[in-house]
């Protein structure tokens, strides 16, 4: 979500909502597991359904970023690279069904890139090293 302040994550869980800020250069990493110090006892909750993988996303996606970030911006080039990365494959950040037994069924189905300030949205239906993002203007 962006906001007036920057980027704002929502934590959702069946009992809480928080809210997540970015840091100081303005950026702000999630995948799929609680960040949140409140929230954070869920991944050891729901261990089976997060499997590790969401950790070692999390902290690549951060290493990626850190390294394309110039003046706390990132390229549409960038972002796009970012999400269709096979580091650590089979739990990349850009999935692909194989032959895990945890983690096999997983994929990306979808990859989305929001520029609030122009209004836009790139959109990559299914893995984003496959096809090609498709630009929206918005309103």
């Amino acid at each position: 979500m962006i906001t007036t302040a920057g980027p704002l994550n929502l934590e959702i869980t069946p009992d809480s909502v928080e809210s997540l800020q970015a840091g100081n250069n303005g950026m702000l990493v999630h995948t799929n597991h609680c960040v949140h110090p409140s929230l954070a006892s869920n991944n050891e909750l729901y261990a089976s359904r997060i499997y590790g993988q969401s950790f070692a996303r999390k902290a690549r996606a951060q290493v990626l970023l850190d390294k394309q970030a110039i003046d706390g911006k990132v390229s549409i080039n960038d972002a796009q690279a970012l999400l269709a990365d096979h580091e650590n494959f089979p739990t990349s950040i850009c999935r692909h069904p194989n032959d895990d037994r945890e983690t096999g069924w997983q994929r990306s189905v979808i990859s989305i890139i929001v520029e609030p300030s122009l209004h836009q949205m790139h959109i990559s239906n299914g893995n984003p090293c496959e096809n090609p993002y498709e630009t929206y203007q918005m309103k």
